[in-house]
């Protein structure tokens, strides 16, 4: 029994970690609604700027959170109509807060355009300003999302771990 579980545990648990990190990064082709750049541009911001990138994928995902709390807000208005300035401030509250990481986020799509067409005409040149706004963009970025994400945070589900040994392994 040990020598199986050994030959299973060497074969297929052993080295997922180091071969993972060997593993270059493919770009999956995905459909970013609220981002307003073409898609040769998100693969070039994939390619060359891949922080701000994930900040765009965490950008839509979070405008997409706004976007269905500011309905579902606006549904209980309609259900309600006598209360309906509890609903309107609370939306008001939720549209500020996406027009903010919205607004944040078009700035940051015009440097990554400058840059994409610079590299297009010419690279030297394009790869010293990809070197130069790297970290800048990434960093303008995280400070944009992070009002954004702390305010969905109560948004997303977070289900409770089950309690067993069998049920809470199983999850």
């Amino acid at each position: 029994v040990g020598a199986p579980g050994l030959v299973v545990y060497k074969l297929w648990f052993a080295g997922k970690g180091d071969k993972a990190e060997e593993a270059p990064r493919v770009y999956k082709k995905m459909e970013l609604g609220h981002v307003g750049l073409p898609e040769e541009m998100i693969r070039f911001t994939f390619d060359h700027f891949p922080d701000l990138y994930q900040a765009f994928i965490d950008y839509n995902s979070e405008i997409t959170l706004f976007d269905n709390e500011i309905s579902r807000i606006e549904g209980i208005g309609t259900t309600y109509p006598d209360q309906v300035k509890i609903a309107d401030k609370e939306k008001k509250i939720w549209e500020k807060a996406r027009d903010t990481l919205k607004k944040a986020f078009i700035k940051l799509e015009k440097p990554v355009k400058e840059t994409y067409v610079l590299f297009r005409v010419n690279k030297d040149q394009g790869l010293a300003r990809i070197e130069k706004l790297n970290n800048e963009l990434a960093q303008s970025a995280i400070e944009a999302l992070k009002p954004a994400q702390e305010m969905t945070q109560k948004l997303k589900q977070t289900e409770p771990v089950p309690e067993g040994m069998v049920k809470g392994t199983i999850y």
